[in-house]
């Protein structure tokens, strides 16, 4: 895919009353190397084997064993036919019209082909997956799902960026790491301070608690004198 596409693998599960349930499992290929072209078959069958062991317990019949649809979505043509579906069931070889349905299907989906007359719906849901800005999402269901990427991209950056705060304080919390590392952090903290920079300022340069960074500013000024392992034994005092 796009530096702007998606990048969301998805496992789905649809219960049917009259009939098997089915599981789809979507597969966005991440790397967009032609050069693994070939390996794509297997790693549908480990998928495939993967997905039937986790779906039945043992001792249970096998006629429960979900339908599954792996899907892939690819920016290269898995093929090289120009068709934008390819749909793969498993079939006798010497009795091509022989039925034989485990329930197994493989879909690959070629974000660019043009072969098969494939719906216009697809087309323009491959060309939004592949590159996800607002103006591909050209519909409402589109919309729907581009609200939807914007709203888990805001809530993963902001996940992060209070794990990293976490971490920060975590780090500075642990033994081994107060006495030395802290005072180099109280280093950069006093020189931002000396360059007028206030604690807030100061705590989102350091990504670190508004609070902490305040404690060290207060405690420098008090200090003066006080060199940098000393305002961190202050610190560390206050914390316990």
């Amino acid at each position: 895919m796009q530096e702007d596409g998606i990048r969301l693998d998805v496992y789905a599960e649809e219960s049917r009353e009259d009939d098997i349930d089915m599981v789809y499992d979507i597969e966005p290929d991440k790397d967009g190397r032609e050069t693994l072209r070939h390996i794509l078959p297997k790693r549908a069958r480990f998928y495939h084997a993967k997905i039937d062991a986790d779906s039945l317990a043992s001792g249970e019949d096998y006629g429960q064993l979900k339908n599954v649809a792996v899907i892939f979505i690819s920016p290269y043509d898995p093929f090289q036919l120009n068709r934008m579906v390819y749909t793969i069931k498993n079939s006798c070889i010497e009795e091509p019209e022989l039925s034989y349905e485990d329930g197994a299907r493989t879909i690959f989906l070629y974000t660019k082909g043009t072969k098969g007359n494939p719906p216009e719906e697809l087309r323009r849901l491959l060309k939004y997956l592949e590159d996800s800005r607002e103006e591909n999402a050209k519909d409402a269901d589109l919309m729907a799902i581009h609200q939807m990427v914007q709203k888990v991209k805001h809530d993963r950056e902001v996940s992060l960026e209070y794990m990293k705060i976490f971490e920060r304080e975590r780090m500075i919390r642990e033994d081994g790491y107060t006495s030395g590392k802290e005072a180099e952090l109280i280093g950069i903290i006093r020189r931002k301070r000396g360059k007028g920079l206030s604690a807030k300022e100061i705590a989102e340069w350091l990504e670190l608690d508004e609070v902490y960074v305040q404690n060290v500013v207060d405690l420098l000024e008090k200090n003066p004198d006080a060199d940098d392992p000393e305002i961190g034994q202050m610190c560390r005092e206050n914390r316990n």
